[in-house]
């Protein structure tokens, strides 16, 4: 493999399109939204709560939204915030974030994820055929909200009103992997605003990429959101102990028989952990519970207040087991967001920020990357192509590094190096 280093002009990337898409689409669309007046309120709070065993899974969290005003006073917002999403019949997804001090209501992400969640869930179905794997579909979601949270801090870029600010989101998925394997899977990303020694503003990405465990024998957790009061009770439950729900977790850890816990008694214990974790923060955790309970492969039990408001559409597009003797240009993508699942693509460029590709065939492609959010999955298989690495991408990253050292390239080129 060759390494050069060679001065180029930007190319302009498929992102660009992508971005403007997703946030007309959603980021807009969620302004109008009936969920009360919040504009410039601060979005936090949230308990998500994931048990499992190999027989089945319980999936709790609450339903607050609290918004914080320009004077740091914390208030909830009236309507509830939709939290857990079904995603399929196997799989189910909580989540937790917080936009920071943005220019529509703060209940904005979860009307949004709401549009790329049911999006997805929909675009699936439209391929009855095609079972997408636990990971795939994990993947997947990382790729839709990265881009999401990427285009919304770029937004603000262009928005004189917009109050510039952090944001983070979280997401924890668990269900059925599409041979029955039960797993959960999670992932994190958080965007940061900070200011340079000559008072430039710089914006640093950090993404959790996602990972997922196999559910085998065992007592298996996973928390997100204000989680340090249920992570307390799981380690200490003896000091709980009066507590119904906990009580029966708290004799089963004594004995080191947790992996007897039964799925009834991990929802008790979930509910429990919710409402001890209201108690100690009243402002920004509690409302109507949210539950879905699976056994044995199927949804036996599921909870959640009626939410009053429109679901924005995302346009995504999953492509899967064409044949593409070049790859499609900007025009073909018919102005949408595209996933590209088991295809053979033997020519063209492709501009990797702002695609999404897993389990594809490459060949005699040139491949462009530039530091936006994109997904390359390791059961890629690429032959006698070149990639560059454009000179705003961060060559020292997780996904550059991966997507250097992960494929056989011909060569490796670095723009403006």
């Amino acid at each position: 493999m060759r390494i050069w280093f060679f001065l180029k002009p930007k190319i302009k990337t498929l992102y660009g399109l992508a971005f403007i898409l997703l946030i007309i689409s959603l980021y807009l669309g969620c302004a109008t939204s009936p969920m009360g007046n919040s504009k410039g309120q601060d979005l936090h709070g949230t308990i998500n709560i994931a048990f499992a065993k190999s027989n089945g899974f319980v999936l709790v969290t609450d339903s607050r939204l609290t918004g914080t005003d320009k004077s740091g006073k914390s208030s909830p917002i009236s309507q509830p915030g939709k939290k857990l999403f079904q995603l399929d019949e196997n799989t189910f997804c909580l989540l937790a974030g917080d936009l920071g001090k943005q220019i529509t209501s703060t209940s904005a992400l979860y009307i949004s994820a709401a549009g790329i969640i049911e999006s997805f869930r929909q675009e699936t179905q439209r391929f009855p055929r095609f079972h997408q794997s636990f990971n795939q579909k994990l993947q997947a979601l990382f790729f839709l909200f990265d881009l999401h949270l990427y285009g919304i801090s770029k937004l603000e870029d262009f928005i004189v009103e917009a109050r510039k600010s952090n944001h983070y989101f979280s997401l924890i998925m668990a269900g059925y992997d599409s041979d029955g394997t039960p797993k959960i899977g999670w992932f994190k990303i958080n965007i940061e605003r900070s200011f340079g020694e000559k008072g430039q503003e710089l914006i640093s990405i950090k993404r959790e990429a996602p990972e997922e465990i196999t559910v085998s024998g065992g007592f298996y957790f996973r928390l997100g959101g204000e989680s340090d009061k249920a992570e307390q009770i799981l380690k200490n439950p003896q000091n709980f102990k009066i507590v119904q729900g906990i009580q029966r977790y708290s004799q089963l850890l004594n004995s080191q028989k947790t992996s007897d816990i039964t799925i009834e008694e991990m929802k008790e214990l979930a509910l429990a952990l919710v409402a001890e974790t209201e108690k100690e923060y009243p402002k920004t955790v509690g409302g109507d519970i949210q539950v879905a309970v699976l056994k044995d492969g199927k949804i036996v039990y599921q909870e959640q207040p009626d939410f009053y408001y429109e679901i924005p559409h995302m346009p995504i597009r999953i492509r899967e087991h064409n044949r593409f003797d070049r790859f499609p240009n900007l025009s073909e993508q018919e102005s949408t967001i595209p996933l590209y699942f088991e295809n053979w693509i033997g020519g063209g460029l492709i501009r990797l920020d702002g695609l999404f590709f897993f389990k594809n065939e490459f060949r005699n492609v040139v491949f462009f990357y530039d530091g936006g959010p994109a997904v390359f999955g390791q059961d890629n298989s690429v032959e006698m192509s070149r990639l560059i690495i454009g000179k705003h991408a961060d060559s020292k990253s997780p996904f550059v590094e991966n997507l250097i050292r992960g494929f056989n390239w011909d060569s490796v080129i670095y723009q403006g190096q």
